[in-house]
């Protein structure tokens, strides 16, 4: 992926240098796809506006399916339910108008993914259903390119459809399990590990999701990867490995919040409540917003703190608006005083600046 990324980069600045609008709509598109699976989700919902101006500006209307679909994919890993929503419902109908069928398939898959990621486990089974009849009827069905069986399985087994599961799996070794594809071994992994936890037997269901841990080190996706700690989390609590299960859902509630992945925050956050004793964080905050949060209340800017983590000052903003609601506070200058309370002691030391960043 960082090669692609590192290519596509390079075709994006090429195409602004000799000024070629049409290129720009297209490659933009793929970037934000890209972003979004390395874990850039600000420049992916970036370039993927940019993507859907450049279609509309230079009015590529074949095109403009797979705009809305770059953007309407961001908003569901976001959490942004209804921009999502409306993005796929306008999508769906310009790929039917147009005969793009891709992306009419893309759209499919942001939707089941979006009803997935709210716990609509029936409506997810719906939407990846047709997709997968018509990705059959089309002869596309290449997982790399619709990569919906990850989420189809975990649809089926929260509706208990244990056989259908069995075919996914069957199908998805038949279309390419093979090493050099991590993606799909991970999500035969994550298949297996599911279906056997439903069939209680937690062991093959830790051993299986434990592999697909090894072999994420070979898949830059960390999105996916919290999503394979949370089941590990899972099935290590009803394991009654309630230390274990903790770690492996405080890693994964970690890396949604630096992501920005709302609503699997709210599912994982969940999970770690049913594994009972110590909370994840001062008064549920992620890791990653707790040291925004003490950054912040010691007195750096929001470019102090972004540098300091590595990641943008817009990442620090949005971060801090779920931080003033969990600690139901109203501006910076209460943080020092909340955080103190949180843990009995005093204010952090210059923890009265002010700084607007």
């Amino acid at each position: 992926l960082s090669v692609s990324h590192a290519h596509f980069e390079a075709l994006h600045q090429a195409a602004i240098d000799r000024g070629d609008e049409h290129a720009l709509a297209f490659i933009l598109y793929h970037l934000a796809r890209i972003e979004l699976l390395i874990g850039d989700w600000e420049r992916a919902g970036k370039h993927a506006r940019e993507s859907h101006e450049a279609t509309v500006q230079n009015e590529l209307i074949v095109h403009l399916p797979f705009s809305l679909s770059v953007e309407a994919l961001v908003d569901a890993h976001l959490g942004l339910v209804d921009s999502a929503r409306t993005k796929i419902e306008e999508g769906r109908k310009r790929a039917d108008e147009r005969g793009t069928r891709s992306a009419g398939f893309e759209l499919l898959a942001t939707l089941g993914f979006l009803e997935l990621s709210l716990g609509n486990a029936r409506e997810a089974d719906e939407a990846l259903g047709r997709l997968a009849a018509a990705v059959d009827e089309s002869g596309l069905r290449e997982p790399a390119l619709f990569r919906f069986h990850g989420d189809a399985i975990e649809a089926k087994i929260a509706l208990g459809q244990l056989d259908e599961v069995e075919a996914l799996l069957d199908e998805l070794d038949q279309l390419g399990a093979t090493p050099e594809r991590p993606w799909v071994l991970i999500m035969a992994c994550r298949g297996r590990a599911l279906l056997s936890a439903a069939r209680g037997d937690l062991g093959a269901s830790h051993r299986e999701l434990e592999h697909a841990l090894v072999l994420h080190d070979r898949l830059d996706e960390p999105f996916e990867r919290a999503r394979t700690l949370v089941l590990l989390g899972n099935v290590l609590r009803r394991d009654r490995k309630k230390r274990s299960a903790r770690d492996a859902l405080e890693s994964a509630l970690e890396i949604f919040g630096r992501l920005g992945a709302v609503l699997w925050e709210e599912k994982t956050r969940a999970e770690l409540a049913r594994v009972g004793g110590r909370a994840p964080s001062t008064a549920g905050l992620t890791p990653t917003e707790e040291r925004i949060a003490r950054l912040i209340a010691s007195g750096l800017s929001y470019r102090e703190t972004a540098d300091a983590l590595f990641i943008s000052p817009k990442t620090v903003q949005w971060n801090l608006s779920k931080i003033y609601r969990k600690l139901d506070i109203r501006s910076r200058t209460e943080l020092p005083a909340r955080l103190a309370a949180e843990h009995g002691t005093s204010s952090p030391a210059g923890s009265s600046q002010a700084e607007a960043g």
